[in-house]
């Protein structure tokens, strides 16, 4: 499974990941958390744009030793109250092999 960079597919992109028997993905739904917006702003956004069988892109962080002021502190904040309210309103979770199982595009 391949996440394109910053979501820049291409034909290019797509016969090379599937040359060497990955699948491309993306997602759907993404808090343009790499900004540092507050928590609440985070869980806004992608409480707003989740949908059954959306995926949900989040930063875990960045290469520390490069970007040293990297903080993903305001990310971390959001996501218990995230998962907490999607679980509230019957969401389940899953990976995203899982869900591709599920629509038939895995191999």
């Amino acid at each position: 499974i391949f996440r394109v960079p910053h979501g820049w597919y291409g034909p290019q992109v797509i016969s090379g990941a599937g040359e060497l028997g990955m699948h491309c993905i993306g997602w759907s739904v993404m808090a343009w958390d790499w900004n540092k917006p507050p928590a609440d702003t985070i869980e806004r956004r992608i409480l707003h744009g989740a949908f059954p069988g959306g995926v949900t892109l989040l930063h875990d962080g960045q290469d520390t030793d490069a970007y040293p002021e990297a903080d993903r502190s305001h990310t971390i904040a959001a996501v218990p109250r995230i998962v907490e309210t999607l679980k509230e309103d019957g969401y389940r979770f899953a990976t995203v092999p899982e869900l591709m199982a599920l629509d038939g595009t895995s191999s």
